[in-house]
């Protein structure tokens, strides 16, 4: 509770002159205000505005003409009401917008706002000697958000205190709070250790009481262990300690005061993790899951190999960032807990980044970051029971995550990420596709690998990152973190709104965002005679054909044997008249299984295989097609050198670190557990460097360019012959230096003004040498 002076004999000179307070004054008073803007009131406009609440305590109406409202001491007249009445008993809010409005007959604005902090609020009239000031608040505390600040017990009473519930034009609540209990300080913060160590909790707030919790739940008045202050006027210091994984969730409360949000600190023992067998709490309370029952354990036969190529290392856990959910471990693993239940059940949970920037020596140097939201498992077919055992996962955050996880260059700020264990190709697959086969291939990088290439060639799919993860504690293995290609995604990176934008992901219906309208369309469309002109230029003005193509191209490099049935993501910002559909890679886990796969055979109704092979029998498109093949193929990205060394990229991260895969989930399908140089044989196989040359992925790289090349050909995407090759390939040209055009086979047309050739009468080179500039010509 705060108390303020309203009387006083008081002067306080303002502009030259002075302003006093007289007793017996009006029957008016400033009751209740909000300083937050956080959308307790709207003003006409539609906008989250400041607002001031006065109150007409008295018997008899009041004419607010020639009164004043202002923010400052020293100028109390700084905005002036209207012709008004105020009848007896009655509120008025005055909105305090800066936008100055006046007709009495609508909202008034003041022409100030507040501040969020400490600040005067003033209201004054004429007197008899000047500015007679009728009510004033001179300061008061920080303001929160969701909370207006006022009179209590809505009576004439200098006590004031906190509105959970804002009643702008009404009453002022009876329920209040006298303030905000300090948030909690940790002495020692999240991260990875080895040694024991005494953590202080702390909380400013004096008389207040720490409660805090190991277990996952949320401590509270009902739950945790409490640790009371000494005394009212001192603040409690709790001191824990700590020398095994821990998952500390505290908060600090009092009696009539908010109390502090919840604050969680993991902290990772590795010698822990390492020894983790399953037994005792709180495994004993989990309910029965898996395919053969649960499965917690680190398994010996890795941690303690002899060999330290398979033997796992304490610094494998700081190669990658880590990952920590905490919650009840009852919403999990319980009665009726998502991993028992399956998809789209949301429970809340603390997650907490670690070791973002993965260093081996200091891995807890960087500071991460912790926020609250929830977690459901997802994964399309991958929770059906049990064909995986490690399941996907899916973060929602309670206000927006603003932290740049995948780098600067990529977005900063979501509302979701996706937490993906991969279900084919891993070592924990327990379906019925080739299940030898797959887990045999496992590399835990496919997806982001096909991601990543489509953004090093110009197109927008998920970015992403490898990561430890721990639920309460216990080690999860390695996932990828990465975005969700939703609205939000699109709206990132092609900017405007969330809604915006349509979204369709793995068939026509189903619709992410917006409506599917204008995707049923595009596809219409696709079945018409796309060699007509004018259904070509409609196609061209829905789809962006480049982007389209290359996404194509990724696709078919990779051999995507699990596409275009489903596993693909469309947007479109249907508002903009430069909007576009553009296709994003998702869930792309069967590529790179073998160097002669072929999927262009693919036509999926309604997805983007059944879109090209309408497209392909367009001239115009055919030809660009072609151009970019050879572009990418030959030139680019998807040559072996670029394609190689994106892999190199994308799975160097986790070379180190699979052991600890392989020791939480190289057994879960078999007793003789998987180990990293069965990672690595597969992986060098991609490279050419495998000892076994009979492996369908060997040497992937070097020759995969070319056999998809000929697929194409084969089906009479690309010409027959080679375009031409040119000495150098754009850029600077020394003045003594000449340029040559090697032909694929045929005759080669020419332009020298940028026009296409083949829209043009063109120059024809013969195998004779050609001047194309002339040596004497400026350069």
């Amino acid at each position: 509770m705060h108390r303020f002076l309203r009387y006083g004999l008081a002067a306080c000179s303002f502009m030259g002159g002075t302003f006093h307070h007289e007793l017996l004054a009006d029957t008016l008073q400033i009751n209740e205000w909000s300083t937050t803007r956080d959308g307790s009131l709207r003003d006409e406009d539609g906008e989250a505005t400041d607002w001031i609440e006065l109150w007409n305590y008295g018997p008899e109406d009041i004419s607010l003409e020639r009164y004043h409202l202002s923010d400052e001491l020293e100028a109390p007249d700084r905005w002036t009401f209207p012709q008004l009445t105020l009848k007896a008993g009655a509120y008025l809010v005055v909105m305090a917008s800066g936008k100055d409005r006046r007709d009495p007959s609508q909202n008034l604005h003041t022409n100030f706002q507040l501040n969020q902090r400490s600040e005067a609020i003033l209201l004054s009239r004429p007197g008899q000697t000047g500015l007679f000031v009728v009510s004033v608040i001179d300061g008061y505390p920080d303001q929160r958000d969701g909370y207006s600040y006022g009179r209590i017990t809505n009576a004439v009473t200098e006590s004031f205190g906190f509105f959970p519930s804002p009643s702008p034009g009404e009453a002022n609540p009876l329920s209040y709070l006298e303030g905000f209990v300090a948030d909690t300080r940790f002495s020692v913060d999240r991260g990875f250790y080895r040694e024991a160590f005494v953590c202080t909790v702390t909380t400013q707030t004096p008389g207040a009481t720490l409660v805090y919790t190991t277990d996952g739940t949320l401590p509270g008045a009902r739950n945790g262990v409490a640790f009371q202050a000494a005394s009212p006027e001192s603040a409690p210091e709790l001191k824990l300690e700590i020398g095994t994984t821990t998952t500390l969730r505290v908060m600090a409360m009092k009696k009539n005061m908010e109390p502090s949000n919840i604050d969680t600190q993991t902290y990772v023992f590795p010698d822990d993790i390492l020894a983790q067998d399953g037994e005792g709490a709180p495994y004993a309370q989990s309910m029965r899951w898996g395919h053969a029952g649960p499965d917690w354990a680190m398994d010996p036969k890795i941690t303690q190999h002899a060999d330290p190529e398979i033997r796992p290392e304490i610094t494998d856990f700081y190669r990658l960032p880590s990952l920590s959910i905490v919650m009840d471990f009852e919403d999990m693993f319980g009665n009726g807990g998502i991993y028992i239940a399956g998809q789209s059940v949301e429970k809340p949970i603390s997650m907490e980044w670690i070791n973002p920037h993965t260093d081996v020596n200091l891995p807890n140097e960087v500071p991460g970051f912790q926020t609250d939201g929830t977690v459901q498992i997802v994964g399309g077919s991958s929770p059906n029971r049990w064909k995986s055992d490690k399941l996907s996962m899916r973060l929602k955050f309670d206000r927006d995550l603003k932290y740049p996880i995948f780098g600067e260059e990529a977005a900063t700020r979501f509302d979701t990420l996706v937490v993906d264990a991969r279900l084919n190709n891993v070592w924990h697959y327990g379906g019925g596709s080739q299940p030898v086969a797959q887990r045999d291939r496992a590399q835990y990088v496919r997806d982001l690998y096909a991601a990543n290439l489509h953004n090093a060639m110009g197109g927008l799919s998920p970015h992403g990152a490898h990561a430890h993860v721990f639920i309460n504690g216990i080690y999860w293995g390695i996932h990828t973190l990465h975005e969700r290609p939703d609205d939000n995604f699109a709206a990132s990176y092609f900017g405007g709104e969330n809604e915006e934008y349509d979204v369709i992901k793995h068939r026509t219906s189903t619709v992410v965002q917006g409506s599917n309208r204008s995707y049923l369309a595009l596809m219409r469309l696709a079945d018409q005679d796309l060699t007509q002109a004018d259904h070509w230029a409609s196609m061209q003005s829905l789809l962006e054909i480049d982007d389209f193509i290359d996404y194509m191209l990724m696709n078919y490099y990779i051999g995507n044997g699990d596409w275009a049935h489903h596993n693909w993501y469309a947007s479109y910002r249907r508002d903009d008249p430069n909007g576009r559909w553009r296709y994003h890679s998702w869930d792309a886990e069967k590529g790179l299984q073998s160097v002669q796969d072929n999927v262009t055979r693919k036509d999926n109704s309604g997805g983007p295989t059944h879109l090209h092979h309408r497209l392909i029998q367009n001239p115009s498109y055919r030809m660009r097609f072609a151009d970019r093949a050879y572009e990418h193929l030959r030139r680019g990205t998807l040559t072996p050198e670029m394609a190689e060394s994106i892999y190199r990229t994308t799975s160097d991260p986790i070379e180190w670190p699979i052991r600890l895969e392989s020791a939480r989930w190289g057994d879960n399908q078999r007793a003789q557990p998987y180990d990293r140089l069965d990672w690595v044989e597969i992986r060098d196989s991609l490279f050419g460097e495998s000892q076994n040359r009979s492996l369908p992925t060997f040497d992937y790289f070097s020759r995969r360019s070319e056999i998809v090349l000929n697929q194409f050909r084969s089906r009479n995407w690309i010409p027959s012959i080679d375009p031409p090759t040119f000495s150098q390939q754009g850029g600077p040209l020394a003045s003594t230096s000449s340029l040559t055009m090697q032909s694929g086979g045929g005759t080669i047309f020419y332009t020298l003004d940028g026009t296409d050739p083949l829209g043009q009468q063109p120059v024809v080179l013969s195998r004779q040498i050609k001047t194309l500039v002339s040596e004497s010509a400026t350069k």
